[in-house]
C-alpha cells in the first residue's frame, strides 16, 4: 500500500492485418484546457504529475526511456483532455520527479510498474486505462499481468515480449541508437542522436533535454535488467489478459519489428488487430498526433463501456 507523505498542487496552464489509421473528419486541434500539476512523496521517489480533469475512466499516460510527461501535451492539451480526467507521470529519475531513493529497487518494468501502481493508490484510481509509449507500453504490460482492475491498456511503440534476450532480440530491431537507451553517461550529441531516433528531427530539441536530465543510472540499471528477464512474460499477458490491449505503432517504427505484433494470439486484442499509424515513426502521438487522439478517443470510449460493466462485477475491479 502506497504511503502519501505530502502532496503539493501546481497549477498549470495551458497474425492480425495491422488496420492502417485513417484521418478523422475534424482534425484535432491543441487546447488551452487548465492543468493540475502534483507532486506525491512516495516509496519510490518524489513523483510529479500532470492531470486534467473530467468524466470516464482515467487515462493513465506513461512515458519512455528517458524521457517525460511532457511528452504527452498534444493529449492533455487536445479535446480529449479537456474532456476527460488524463493522468500523465514521470517515473522516477524522470522530468520533474526525484531520482530513484533506491535504484535497485526502481530502475527496472517491474520497479517502474510498482512506482506506478502507487500513484494509482494515491489518486484513488481503481479503474485506469494505461497509455503506455515505449518502456511505458512494457510497464503497462507488467501492471496488467497482476492487476486485474485494469480496463484497457493502449501499447505505443513496443512489442510484447518474452522475458530474456531472445525475446528482446525477437521484438526489437539492433540499430545505431539501441546501445544509447543502456548508457549512464550520453555526451549532447548521443542525447540528440537518442532523440532523434525516439521522436523524429522534429521534436529532438525538447526530448534531448529530457534525455540529458534524465537519470543515467535509470538507463543503465534498467537495461541491465532487461537482459536479465526481470519483467513478466509480455506475450502471455496479451494472450491470457481481460483487459483489452490495443496495439499502436508508426508504419515507419524504426525499433519495432512488425512480426512481433502480429505473433501473439491476443486473447483480448481491441478492434480485432494492432493499429498502424501512418507517418507516425516510433512517437504516432507526436508525429501524427490528430490520427492517434482520433484513435485514442475511439478506445477511450470503448473502455468506457469496459469500466462500466466492471463496476458491475466487483471482483474485476482494480484492489491495489
Amino acid at each position: 500500500m502506497a504511503i502519501v507523505k505530502s502532496v503539493v498542487h501546481r497549477s498549470a496552464e495551458p497474425a492480425h492485418s495491422p488496420q492502417v489509421a485513417t484521418a478523422p473528419a475534424l482534425g484535432i486541434a491543441v487546447g488551452a484546457a487548465g492543468l493540475t500539476e502534483r507532486d506525491l512523496e512516495l516509496s519510490h521517489a518524489r513523483i510529479a504529475i500532470r492531470e486534467t480533469h473530467g468524466a470516464g475512466a482515467p487515462l493513465i499516460f506513461l512515458h519512455g526511456n528517458s524521457s517525460s510527461k511532457d511528452v504527452f501535451d498534444l493529449q492533455l492539451h487536445s479535446p480529449l483532455g479537456q474532456s476527460r480526467r488524463c493522468v500523465a507521470i514521470d517515473l522516477p529519475g524522470h522530468g520533474a520527479s526525484s531520482d530513484a531513493y533506491d535504484p535497485s529497487r526502481s530502475y527496472s518494468i517491474s520497479g517502474y510498474a510498482d512506482a506506478v501502481i502507487e500513484v494509482l493508490e494515491a489518486l484513488d484510481i481503481e479503474q485506469p486505462i494505461l497509455v503506455g509509449w515505449s518502456l511505458g507500453g512494457q510497464i503497462a504490460l507488467e501492471i496488467v499481468a497482476s492487476h486485474p482492475g485494469v480496463v484497457g491498456a493502449m501499447i505505443i511503440g513496443a512489442a510484447p515480449v518474452r522475458s530474456g534476450v531472445r525475446g528482446l532480440l525477437a521484438g526489437f530491431r539492433l540499430t545505431a541508437a539501441t546501445p544509447l537507451l543502456g548508457t549512464r553517461d550520453l555526451s549532447q550529441s548521443q542525447a540528440v542522436d537518442l532523440a532523434k531516433f525516439s521522436v523524429g528531427p522534429e521534436h529532438a530539441r525538447t526530448a534531448a533535454a529530457a534525455i540529458q536530465r534524465a537519470d543515467g543510472r535509470a538507463r543503465e540499471l534498467m537495461f541491465k535488467s532487461l537482459f536479465r528477464g526481470d519483467h513478466a512474460d509480455q506475450r502471455r499477458t496479451v494472450e491470457t489478459s481481460e483487459a483489452a490491449i490495443a496495439i499502436v505503432t508508426g508504419d515507419d517504427d524504426p525499433l519495432i519489428r512488425p512480426s512481433a505484433l502480429a505473433r501473439p494470439r491476443y486473447a483480448n486484442l481491441w478492434s480485432g488487430a494492432p493499429h498502424r499509424i501512418p507517418g507516425g515513426g516510433h512517437a504516432p502521438f507526436l508525429n501524427a498526433a490528430p490520427l492517434f487522439n482520433h484513435l485514442l478517443a475511439r478506445f477511450a470510449s470503448d473502455m468506457d463501456i469496459a469500466a462500466e460493466r466492471a463496476r458491475e462485477t466487483p471482483q474485476l475491479m482494480f484492489s491495489g
